[in-house]
């Protein structure tokens, strides 16, 4: 039998929605500094939508020698929970993949969560 969806060509994908909120709550408990969260915030979103690979990668060696340098917590999770996994959340590896994560599927995503699951749950609390 087989299946439906095709494994030969199957990635898996990462939302930037989740990235985002990950990445701002890491941030938090890792940098104290307000100031330097949100420079280090954009730099992370900057790099999180750059479509070009060679200058994703240089930016990514850049970002990553400065967090080294200054912040080597935040340094070692991001290293650990992204860098190795870079193909899931890049942007620029993302090109021609049939489903990029973008504001149309964020927005499916959460009227599912709060139209359909927030109804399905008050009708099973009206039929107890």
């Amino acid at each position: 039998m087989v299946g439906v969806f095709s494994t030969k060509n199957t990635r898996k994908l990462l939302r930037m929605w989740h990235i985002d909120g990950a990445w701002c709550k890491a941030l938090n408990d890792h940098i104290n500094d307000k100031q330097q969260r949100i420079e280090i915030y954009h730099q992370l979103r900057v790099l999180l939508l750059k479509r070009e690979e060679t200058k994703f990668v240089l930016q990514l060696q850049q970002l990553m020698s400065f967090l080294h340098n200054t912040h080597d917590d935040f340094y070692k999770y991001f290293n650990r929970q992204y860098v190795q996994h870079i193909h899931e959340w890049a942007t620029c590896y993302r090109v021609g993949t049939i489903v990029n994560t973008n504001m149309y599927t964020e927005s499916f995503h959460r009227q599912l969560k709060v139209v359909y699951f927030l109804v399905a749950s008050r009708i099973i609390m009206l039929t107890n």
